[in-house]
């Protein structure tokens, strides 16, 4: 229902008509008769008739009230332009990744419990908000900033269980600030819902209610806070305590509900114990709105007009109802000539794929192209990806839609814009095999030959500072504690670059832009180097470097290695490292 819309809902007030006039003539009659005859006798005065053909007032009150829903008008949204969609809701979800959250009260344990409940709860959804992940141990990460992206999430939310952090504590302050910092990035309705068992140390919550005082009302944040584990103290895991926490005693650990209940009433929101939420939906655990298009733009929508279901509906029932009887013709004269006005006047189909790429709706175009299948929905897809600067979406598309396409020349188009996808990525090497491929199945000359010139440069210069990046990379490994200085090294790699291109191509710098050449040199380099850039999704697909036996096979493994450098930690440790003056667990 929270998708159905009303051309004129007035008339649903119709509907109350044939019980209030009966009512009202009643009333009316129990008036007459009661100035001539004794209250007494009155029920023995009424018209027993009324009583009489009960069925049949009841399909004809029912077809009455099918007929006033059908002249409201129930509808749902085909397309609306993206200017008068309501914005999306966004639900920064912060999840408790420090080592209490190991304890087995819940199965297999509660930081598990808690990613499974978090993907129940988002299957139950049918509409379901963008959602951005963050966890916090001894310190606080972004996994996943809000997205409305739903197979990225689930990505994420299935490989979630093997992410390790580096350090070791409750820094739930911290992230408070990085979940409120994204969510003040979105338009809308905007919630953060936090999953902890509450054990922290004193410190740490003080803390944390302070950023949650400061942080949540400033950006209108609602929150809500999800309690686990059970009331009783369990013991962590003897290995966890005495190898990672390197404790020689048992670690007992509970739900701290009154530590939460803090969290909840510092923000303003409210506590909900996990067990409680079975079955529930994402949309009423953190309390979302439903969003509704406003009426004064309802001119600029396609609508999907669904009258003709009640009309239909109540022209059926007033044949059961009138059966055997004069209007029995006349209904059915009606109910043929409602349906050759149907016929005349279909519904709306929604908006193709195309339409959405070429009215600049890229986010809808993607969708919709996704669902289709074939060259054309491929290379489709990969357009809306480029356009909305999804570079590893652009390329996956365009390297689909290159096996699939049918003849040389499509298949130029395709691996020319695969190439230019593998460019903004900053793999300038295999953008340069591709636009040679272009060329030869007879892509246009000028714009393959300008890109494959400028990849080239971009490639070569590169690769002539190429023994000098392993040496700062090695550098930079062993410098753990200084965090800025692999960024600073890396800006100081790229002026180098930057100054060598800068004589040789002026006119393809102006096209793109100087900022932009600039970043892609810088990405280029932080490939080189081993060292994810944070200014592209690139840094998500692919990990590049000399140390190839410990290359991460997927997205958690590359964020297990991207999470120390984060925290400061110039190598990947072998266990959690404890922060001084903070508990461990």
């Amino acid at each position: 229902m929270s998708a159905l819309y009303w051309r004129d809902a007035l008339w649903l007030w119709a509907i109350a008509l044939p019980l209030a006039l009966p009512l009202l003539a009643l009333r009316s009659q129990r008036q007459r008769l009661a100035r001539i005859i004794e209250p007494a006798l009155l029920p023995w005065a009424l018209d027993p008739s009324r009583h009489h053909g009960g069925a049949r007032r009841r399909l004809l009150f029912l077809a009455w009230a099918l007929l006033c829903v059908a002249l409201a008008g129930p509808r749902t949204v085909a397309w609306a332009p993206p200017e008068v969609r309501p914005a999306d809701a966004s639900v920064a979800v912060v999840i408790d990744f420090s080592a209490s959250m190991a304890a087995s009260d819940l199965r297999p344990t509660r930081r598990q419990a808690a990613i499974d409940s978090l993907r129940q709860w988002l299957d139950q959804s049918r509409q379901p908000p963008a959602i951005g992940l963050f966890v916090y141990a001894g310190r606080a990460h972004q996994i996943l900033p809000p997205t409305s992206d739903r197979r990225l999430v689930d990505h994420f939310l299935s490989r979630l269980d093997r992410l390790a952090t580096p350090t070791l504590g409750n820094d739930l302050a911290g992230a408070i600030e990085l979940a409120a910092d994204a969510l003040k990035r979105h338009e809308g309705f905007r919630s953060l819902l936090l999953l902890s068992d509450g054990d922290m140390e004193p410190a740490a919550l003080d803390s944390a209610i302070a950023a949650i005082e400061q942080a949540v009302p400033d950006a209108d944040i609602h929150l809500t806070v999800v309690g686990l584990g059970g009331a009783e103290k369990v013991a962590l895991p003897a290995a966890l305590a005495s190898e990672v926490l390197q404790q020689d005693r048992a670690v007992l650990t509970r739900r701290e509900t009154a530590s939460l209940k803090a969290l909840a009433s510092a923000g303003g929101g409210r506590y909900l114990p996990a067990e409680s939420l079975r079955g529930q939906e994402i949309d009423t655990i953190a309390t979302l709105p439903v969003a509704r298009i406003d009426p004064d733009d309802a001119g600029r929508v396609l609508w999907n007009e669904w009258f003709a279901l009640p009309l239909l509906a109540a022209i059926g029932l007033l044949l059961l109802a009138l059966r055997g009887s004069g209007g029995t013709t006349a209904a059915l004269a009606l109910m043929l000539f409602s349906g050759g006005v149907l016929w005349q006047q279909p519904l709306l189909a929604a908006v193709s794929a195309e339409e959405l790429l070429a009215q600049g709706d890229y986010a809808a175009a993607r969708e919709r192209f996704a669902r289709q299948k074939g060259f054309r929905a491929r290379f489709g897809e990969g357009i809306a990806c480029y356009r909305l600067k999804d570079w590893t979406c652009a390329r996956q598309a365009f390297a689909r839609a290159a096996w699939l396409a049918p003849d040389d020349a499509t298949r130029g188009r395709a691996a020319f814009n695969l190439g230019n996808a593998h460019f903004q990525l900053g793999e300038f090497e295999e953008a340069a095999v591709l636009f040679e491929q272009a060329g030869r199945f007879g892509a246009p000359a000028g714009p393959v030959r300008r890109n494959l010139e400028f990849a080239n440069d971009l490639a070569e210069s590169l690769r002539k500072y190429r023994i000098h990046l392993e040496m700062v990379q090695r550098k930079a490994e062993r410098l753990a504690a200084a965090r800025d200085i692999p960024e600073g090294l890396l800006e100081k790699m790229t002026e180098g670059v930057w100054l060598d291109l800068q004589n040789n191509r002026p006119d393809i710098i102006r096209r793109l832009g100087r900022e932009r050449v600039r970043q892609l040199i810088h990405e280029g380099v932080a490939r080189s180097l081993g060292i994810a850039p944070k200014s592209t999704p690139a840094s998500r697909q692919q990990w590049t470097g000399n140390n190839r036996s410990r290359q991460p096979k997927d997205s958690i493994g590359l964020l297990n290695r991207l999470l120390p450098l984060e925290a400061g930690i110039g190598a990947v440790p072998e266990r959690p490292y404890r922060l001084e003056g903070a508990r461990p667990w």
